[in-house]
């Protein structure tokens, strides 16, 4: 058995790059609830609006993990913490912007909206008022949701901003090579390989058995399963190469299931490579 090295970011987090990442994530975030609120108010419709709950979340972790990235942030914790303040942020601003839309009167400016960005307290109270009363229904005839069921509700849009900044954050982390200061970049035109016994590959490959991977050539055009391959290349040094391998499964409209998102396996993450696995990857992948 080879004893393979995985990349794993140095740790460190320079200051002003914590910075970089926190004034932009936050910046993004109240930008982004303002958007989200707006098209809230307007769009009543549950799935879109779900949707949309998710993408936003998103992009404001989106927009801080690229100020880390710009700051040349190598920390984990740091890119989790940011994600998860633009998350809260985003959350925070868009329930203080929502409260102040939904008790606005004509006449009355913006009163509410002061009154709940300078007392949480009376945010708090505002939104115990709202619980108990409800606010929409599920249809025109029925009652206003409100209670445990209205608490579901936004419990779960609260998951879905934070959650997801989070998850983002998780997936994207980039390899940094600390000899010339400079994140890799991923390598274009590198494709497909065919799938083969996903448990022996991940085996091999946990192994570095990198000449089992690549005997596996590419996938026939019928193929229902397949690997995706990405390489990753310090482009200054051209000496850090990382490999990732996932199993793709086709999801199309007729055969598209819940439980398919969640079987895409990452049978390698970033593992390191030689210049001459590294080239070996190039050949079969572009063949």
């Amino acid at each position: 058995m080879n004893f393979r090295k995985y990349y794993r970011h140095s740790g460190i987090c320079p200051l002003m790059g914590l910075l970089k990442g926190l004034a932009l994530g936050l910046a993004a975030s109240v930008l982004l609830a303002v958007v989200y609120v707006l098209f809230r108010h307007y769009v009543r419709m549950i799935v879109l609006g779900t949707l949309v709950t998710i993408l936003t979340g998103a992009l404001a972790s989106l927009a801080g993990l690229r100020g880390l990235k710009h700051g040349r942030v190598r920390s984990d914790a740091a890119a989790n913490l940011v994600a998860l303040l633009c998350g809260l942020t985003t959350f925070y601003v868009a329930w203080i912007l929502w409260v102040a839309l939904l008790l606005h009167r004509p006449g009355i400016g913006m009163v509410p909206l002061i009154e709940v960005t300078k007392h949480p307290s009376v945010l708090w109270e505002t939104i115990l008022w709202i619980n108990e009363r409800g606010t929409w229904a599920m249809r025109g005839d029925s009652e206003p949701v409100a209670g445990l069921a209205l608490w579901l509700v936004w419990g779960l849009e609260a998951l879905s901003l934070v959650g997801m900044g989070v998850f983002v954050s998780l997936l994207t982390r980039d390899s940094y090579c600390e000899a010339c200061q400079r994140w890799c970049e991923d390598e274009e035109n590198i494709g497909l390989m065919a799938a083969g016994d996903l448990d022996e590959t991940r085996r091999r490959l946990k192994d570095g058995d990198v000449s089992y991977f690549l005997a596996l050539g590419r996938p026939a055009e019928n193929a229902l399963n397949w690997l995706t391959v990405k390489l990753t290349t310090c482009p200054g040094c051209c000496a850090l190469h990382t490999l990732t391998v996932v199993a793709m499964r086709p999801n199309t409209l007729s055969s598209l299931r819940v439980q398919d998102m969640f079987k895409n396996p990452t049978l390698m993450n970033r593992l390191i490579l030689d210049g001459a696995e590294a080239e070996a990857v190039r050949q079969a992948t572009r063949a």
